[in-house]
């Protein structure tokens, strides 16, 4: 019967102990760290606190690899109290992220949604009691979510390099490592000039997105704004052989919040991202006089104004560069050259001007409504000579139209002809 007695105070014992680790005591400073309290996610650790003494309990959670993880605290007794969390990216509390003042879990409001980092590293969770009877029983559980997306490339720096067509789903949720707003990027490398579409649909109702593009220096090159819920697209013109990043991310205003920013980052609503490249207009990149696509003095061809070049500051159009297209004639003799723009977009009101070699204006044309064809007929001797066309944007307010016609994929017809009937055509002067 001893033995048995014995058996049995063995079994209870060893389950005690079992139970009395549990609680990873001491664990009550960011410094106790040891194997006891360390842990690879995912992972579930049942351990316990109390109010009185103060107790607190630190944990280190190694996340394997960068993906899209939520911590969460499970009160197993639905007790009416509140709890914290805190988390560090480093054995340091200066180190804290999201929140100085702690993540609060207040059981007493229902139950609390779990907190979400896109991180890839040795996280420190502290968790404590601010108020209600003693929890003593609690678990904390740190679970990767099954869509990842573009969640964990929170840098152009560490950007994935993704084909110039395509689509996918991703989605901004939740805090990067150091506790910011979670961010998408992607890079481009295009193999020619042209125009780099992409479209963001799909999006969740208080969501309003943001696409930035930046060049190989870093330099912002584009952005544009979109709406609460609504589609944002973006068309840029793109060099060949640059590697070009895009940003996506959530619009937060300097003065006032858009309606439902602060929520967006625990909303695992996912959106379409669809890209695509156009190099339809084999003038596309023919933006200077350097880089003037050089045409026949007699040729028909397709043409399009469409995309912004460059977009100078930090998120505040100051220098909206749009595209405008430069062509170039070499002339062996004098005559007469007709530049000819027809099937014009309703939405654009086109300027033809022609230069000199020395980028001398010698004539411009305006058409004087929208959709309108233009012309201009321009006396030229031998030499090179350079075209302009571009869309009209008035001095003073914007012409209607003129903000969206970059968006617009229609082709324009481009016709020129050299005439030279006129044997005495150049004889202008004594």
């Amino acid at each position: 019967m001893k033995r048995i007695y014995a058996i049995i105070s063995s079994l209870l014992m060893f389950s005690l102990n079992a139970f009395a680790q549990n609680e990873f005591e001491p664990n009550g400073t960011i410094l106790q760290n040891s194997a006891s309290n360390t842990f690879a996610a995912p992972v579930t650790i049942g351990a316990t606190i109390t109010t009185t003494p103060d107790d607190r309990d630190f944990f280190r959670i190694d996340l394997p690899y960068c993906s899209t993880w939520s911590f969460n605290l499970i009160n197993p007794n639905g007790d009416p109290v509140v709890l914290k969390m805190y988390l560090y990216n480093a054995q340091n509390t200066s180190n804290v992220i999201i929140n100085a003042n702690g993540i609060t879990f207040d059981f007493t409001q229902g139950i609390p949604s779990p907190v979400v980092l896109n991180c890839g590293q040795s996280i420190y969770v502290q968790i404590d009691q601010t108020s209600g009877s003693n929890l003593e029983a609690y678990s904390l559980q740190v679970t990767e979510n099954a869509f990842n997306g573009l969640s964990c490339n929170n840098s152009c720096s560490n950007a994935p390099l993704i084909t110039t067509d395509t689509t996918f789903v991703d989605r901004l949720w939740g805090y990067d490592c150091g506790g910011g707003f979670d961010k998408s990027y992607f890079k481009v490398q295009p193999t020619s000039c042209g125009i780099y579409n992409i479209n963001l649909t799909d999006i969740n109702a208080q969501q309003t997105l943001v696409i930035n593009v930046y060049d190989n220096t870093g330099a912002q090159i584009y952005s544009i704004i979109g709406t609460p819920g609504g589609n944002v697209s973006s068309a840029t013109i793109l060099e060949a052989s640059i590697t070009y990043c895009m940003e996506i991310v959530e619009y937060t205003s300097t003065g006032c919040c858009v309606p439902g920013w602060q929520t967006y980052q625990l909303a695992d609503d996912s959106f379409t991202i669809t890209t695509s490249f156009d190099i339809s207009d084999v003038a596309e990149c023919n933006n200077t006089f350097l880089t003037a696509y050089e045409i026949p003095l007699n040729s028909t061809f397709d043409a399009k104004l469409w995309g912004t070049n460059y977009l100078i500051s930090n998120g505040t159009a100051t220098d909206l560069d749009q595209d405008q297209d430069f062509y170039k004639v070499v002339s062996t003799e004098c005559g007469v050259f007709n530049f000819n723009i027809t099937d014009i977009s309703p939405d654009q009101l086109l300027v033809i001007a022609v230069y000199d070699s020395s980028y001398n204006l010698i004539n411009a044309v305006q058409a004087t409504n929208f959709g309108q064809p233009v012309s201009a007929s321009s006396i030229i001797s031998d030499g090179t000579y350079y075209i302009r066309v571009s869309e009209y944007i008035s001095t003073g307010c914007c012409v209607p139209g003129w903000q969206n016609y970059q968006l617009s994929d229609e082709p324009f017809t481009v016709s020129t002809s050299f005439d030279v009937s006129d044997v005495a055509e150049c004889n202008n002067t004594f």
